[in-house]
């Protein structure tokens, strides 16, 4: 939802959340934003059409997705360019959070050649890493360094039609990885 979010304007993003999370209506919205009430129904409006067309209609198979992700983790830490191209979605995005904090792309990546080759470079930096996969909707990995002090983390989401990974979300931020010691 925080990549979402992230697609809409300042003032859509301000009145979607004010409407559809806190439940604030049109008219106490429009003052906080010092809009008139119709310009803030009208952002309301786009925010949840924005909201609807990025939000996937369907998800992946679980032992779908759980198998494309161990195939491109294994194809990361492999540094093989190939197998990654045979599990990335043409239209894939990876998202990576550093925090300015630890080494990570600063946009996100799009496209399966960009995608296959960032991580085809990076991933064999990872390869003696623990790794730990995690129950969930989605598959994740928790990446450990020998004296147990998390890494990485990964999440994916694979393509419900061809089982492939169309995003996937790096966290590398050293800050946010202390205060998930519970993985």
């Amino acid at each position: 939802m925080l990549v979402v979010l992230e697609t809409l304007s300042p003032l859509e993003r301000a009145t979607f959340v004010l409407r559809e999370a806190f439940r604030f209506d049109y008219d106490e919205i429009a003052r906080i934003l010092n809009r008139s009430s119709a310009s803030v129904r009208k952002l309301a409006q786009r925010a949840r059409e924005h909201v609807r067309a990025r939000r996937p209609r369907f998800t992946a198979d679980p032992s779908t997705a759980e198998a494309a992700a161990r195939r491109f983790l294994d194809a990361a830490l492999g540094g093989d360019m190939d197998a990654l191209l045979e599990v990335v979605a043409p239209d894939a995005i990876l998202y990576n959070d550093g925090g300015g904090k630890a080494p990570a792309a600063l946009k996100p990546i799009y496209g399966a050649t960009k995608v296959a080759w960032l991580m085809a470079s990076v991933g064999p930096r990872y390869a003696s890493f623990d790794r730990a996969w995690m129950a969930g909707t989605e598959p994740a990995v928790v990446l450990r360094d020998r004296d147990g002090q998390i890494i990485s983390v990964l999440a994916f989401e694979a393509d419900p039609d061809s089982g492939l990974v169309r995003r996937a979300y790096g966290v590398v931020n050293p800050e946010k990885l202390r205060m998930s010691r519970q993985w």
